[in-house]
């Protein structure tokens, strides 16, 4: 009965989980505690979170392939530098001890929560010509954000997309469809 309950509790969690990912990029957010809650250690609920999402963001780029259209130059250069600075995340995890990564985790949680509340009141403005300096800082700060990502991950989709509204020279919102109609 006891495997039952955990069954239908991780079930749950996953669900919860998957809908917060689909709707806001939260799933960290609820799978990360989720995993904790059972006793898995902090780092190997991390690793295991972060596996699992991975195929959640593969599955997202499958998804806006309409929305990215015209946008997938772009698309390759940020993930280049969000994959480079994963795979130093990464690296730091195993690199640095379990404890490290215990004591940094809740300031991790809390610039996640500040990056939420800040996402929502930018509004991007386009720009036709970006200086190169500042394109360049921009795609620094998504690398160091890919080491966030690689490192811990919770809420690392939110954190990106608050990058993007100030790499983007377009909208997220009005771009696209235009773009879409004029192809189409």
């Amino acid at each position: 009965m006891h495997h039952l309950i955990l069954l239908i509790y991780l079930l749950a969690g996953g669900v919860l989980a998957g809908i917060l990912s689909s709707a806001a990029s939260f799933a960290s957010l609820v799978s990360y505690p989720l995993l904790l809650s059972i006793g898995i250690p902090p780092v190997y609920a991390n690793v295991t979170n972060d596996a699992a999402l991975i195929w959640n963001s593969i599955g997202a780029v499958f998804a806006s392939r309409r929305e990215l259209h015209g946008h997938w130059h772009d698309v390759g250069r940020y993930a280049i530098c969000t994959v480079a600075g994963s795979a130093i995340g990464c690296w730091l995890l195993l690199v640095f001890p379990g404890k490290t990564f215990e004591r940094v985790v809740p300031f991790f949680i809390l610039l996640a929560g500040i990056m939420i509340i800040i996402s929502g009141h930018h509004q991007p403005q386009p720009q036709l010509h970006r200086p190169f300096w500042q394109r360049l800082i921009y795609l620094i700060l998504l690398t160091l954000v890919g080491m966030y990502a690689g490192y811990f991950g919770a809420a690392a989709g939110i954190v990106v997309l608050v990058l993007l509204t100030y790499l983007m020279e377009e909208t997220f919102s009005s771009s696209t469809p235009s773009k879409t109609r004029s192809a189409g």
